[in-house]
């Protein structure tokens, strides 16, 4: 039997494999104070009752992992029911069918025949939303081409109630499912604002189809929120593990789905002591300020900073020896050590919090895939076979 080079021998002492299993290990502790959705291994849309845990794949049924992702509010009303929340011109022609993406009900799919925008009165637009001034905010719509559009192109808009568009983008649509967002800034003095599809030019003709538009306040989109006649919030997920850090070990996570333009604070996991969360724990995150992945370390209420190195991989793996007092973080080739001082790990920990801080934010705003728990001593070189 053939040895992988610098591969450790040693077996995780915890596997939470989400993405191979499609499972959610039954010591996973979720809270969420509301019902939320997910894409489910038949590539459509589902929701799931408050309080479980989100297994989330992508559009084509592959698994991404468990769904860890912060509170939002979709202030689009009628999200599950287009035909009631948006209004077409009179050129355009509906065509409505139940169960979109789903496994339930999640209203009527909103189809457009003879979609143009000429005259002005054949576009499709929603009904204006309430908006935070000067904050960003997201739009996100699923879309797809009906198998007889002469073209496959639109226009999409957001005009504010000072009457002024302050967003526009072309898109190209294509015959699958596919989920379209658009991230801006709403001006200052701006109350309302609102969605408005329409087609390049006076020829253009498109045929095609539209559902569970979402229009969120944030720097990204996240999963869809079901609304009908007021806006709707989905609570944050808290999902976490009863499960003592080892004093000489390592943790390897691995991530999927993540929301690339979260310019914020996004933590892979969290070890602590919940007797004094304070004073004592350990975490890696990814730095939204310095597009970079770093560790941190709290004994007796000394933070201790650790290394970084460069982007979001996919990845991460730390290794620590509280008797050393070492530590390393890698992400395949990359690695870093902070050798200005002890790396002096709590042996106390015995919770691990997922895809959150210490004190419940910087929520992943994806999928963790896999998490690794070693206990024993890894070297560099097996911390980076790891991360690979």
């Amino acid at each position: 039997m053939s040895v992988i080079e610098n591969y450790p021998a040693l077996r995780p002492s915890l596997l939470l494999d989400f993405a191979n299993s499609g499972r959610v290990h039954p010591l996973i502790q979720c809270t969420r104070a509301s019902t939320a959705t997910c894409i489910g291994p038949d590539g459509k849309l589902r929701t799931l009752a408050a309080n479980v845990p989100r297994i989330h794949h992508d559009l084509n049924g592959k698994c991404l992992g468990l769904l860890i992702e912060e509170s939002r509010t979709n202030v689009l009303t009628y999200a599950t029911d287009m035909a009631q929340g948006w209004t077409k011109g009179s050129a355009a022609q509906w065509s409505t069918t139940t169960g979109f993406l789903s496994s339930g009900s999640h209203g009527r799919v909103l189809g457009l025949r003879n979609f143009t925008i000429s005259p002005d009165a054949a576009s499709l637009y929603n009904t204006s939303v309430p908006v935070t001034a000067g904050a960003r905010h997201v739009f996100s719509i699923y879309a797809r081409l009906l198998p007889d559009s002469p073209s496959n192109r639109v226009i999409f808009r957001v005009r504010q109630s000072d009457g002024n568009n302050i967003y526009s983008s072309p898109l190209i649509l294509t015959d699958r499912w596919t989920r379209y967002s658009f991230a801006l800034t709403i001006g200052e003095g701006i109350t309302f604002a609102a969605a408005i599809f329409g087609t390049p030019g006076d020829t253009d003709i498109v045929n095609c189809e539209f559902a569970c538009g979402q229009f969120e306040q944030g720097e990204f989109a996240t999963t869809f929120i079901p609304t009908v006649n007021a806006a709707v919030t989905r609570a944050a997920d808290l999902l976490s593990i009863d499960y003592t850090l080892p004093s000489i070990g390592a943790v390897v996570a691995s991530i999927a789905g993540l929301a690339t333009a979260n310019t914020a604070n996004a933590y892979l996991w969290t070890a602590l002591n919940p007797a004094d969360t304070g004073a004592d724990h350990a975490y890696a995150f990814f730095s939204g300020a310095n597009n970079r992945t770093s560790w941190w370390v709290n004994k007796g209420g000394v933070g201790q900073s650790g290394g970084n190195v460069t982007g979001r991989p996919l990845n991460v793996g730390l290794s620590f020896d509280a008797i050393a007092k070492t530590a390393a973080l890698a992400a395949g080739s990359l690695i870093a050590q902070d050798t200005s001082r002890p790396r002096d790990f709590p042996v106390n920990l015995s919770q691990i919090r997922l895809g959150r801080s210490v004190v419940n934010n910087g929520f992943l705003g994806g999928c963790l895939s896999r998490l690794a728990i070693y206990s024993g001593q890894i070297t560099d070189a097996q911390l980076k076979r790891l991360t690979a």
